[in-house]
């Protein structure tokens, strides 16, 4: 009986201590290269609710501290100012109107990471905040129905409406990103993350008569590698 304590004993000493090497090997894995690249996929929640997609790379000075590059393409992230505009015109000829906000935004800016709350006990995800700036192309799509038909493409014609720019066409327009996520490795090359970012997108009310700003907020994964 003590032969079979000490062997159990052992037994389950050794995968304790197997556990901990395992542990200790995923806590110091270290990442493959300097340089990173990513593809995102997600969704955008606001006035409206639209998908989301994008890549992004990174650049590692150090391993808490990356600068970053990223390309993302928002569906509809049309404001409740800019359906009331559409509004406006809607009730004027006696229909309805749809906005679609179809956004294209591209930034630089930089992403610290921090190790995780002792409390999570993981000791492998890398929580990390983020701020960057850019450029947005802001294009707007009408859409306005009368009695069941799209009216959209004859509204000069037929009811003598001409839409400006806040309503149809596209702009540039400066965008500031915050946000905050956190990654976790796979492998020491691969990994996985999950992030949300909010982008505020500029006026220009000098292009536009009382332009106003437009929010994004999305939420994102992401897959990437190092190298």
């Amino acid at each position: 009986m003590i032969c079979v304590r000490r062997k159990a004993a052992l037994v389950v000493a050794g995968l304790v201590f197997c556990g901990l090497m395992e542990r200790e090997a995923q806590a110091q894995v270290v990442p493959d290269g300097p340089y990173s690249a990513q593809v995102d996929a997600g969704l955008t929640v606001g006035n409206h609710e639209a998908l989301a997609s994008g890549f992004e790379l990174g650049w590692w000075l150090r391993k808490d501290l990356k600068i970053f590059a990223e390309a993302n393409w928002m569906l509809n992230v049309a404001s409740s100012d800019l359906d009331a505009r559409a509004g406006i015109i809607a009730e004027a000829i006696g229909g309805t109107a749809a906005m679609e906000a179809h956004v294209t935004i591209v930034d630089l800016g930089v992403r610290y990471a921090f190790r995780a709350p002792s409390f999570l006990s993981l000791d492998t995800l890398q929580p990390f905040v983020l701020a960057g700036a850019g450029i947005a192309r802001f294009e707007a799509r009408p859409s306005f129905t009368v009695g069941g038909t799209d009216v959209t493409s004859t509204l000069f014609d037929t009811y003598r409406a001409r839409l400006g720019l806040d309503l149809d066409g596209y702009l540039t327009k400066a965008v500031f990103v915050v946000g905050g996520g956190a990654t976790m490795p796979l492998t020491s090359r691969y990994f996985i993350e999950g992030s949300v970012r909010y982008g505020h997108i500029f006026p220009r009310k000098a292009v536009i008569a009382n332009d106003t700003a437009t929010p994004t907020t999305r939420f994102q994964a992401s897959f990437g590698a190092r190298f």
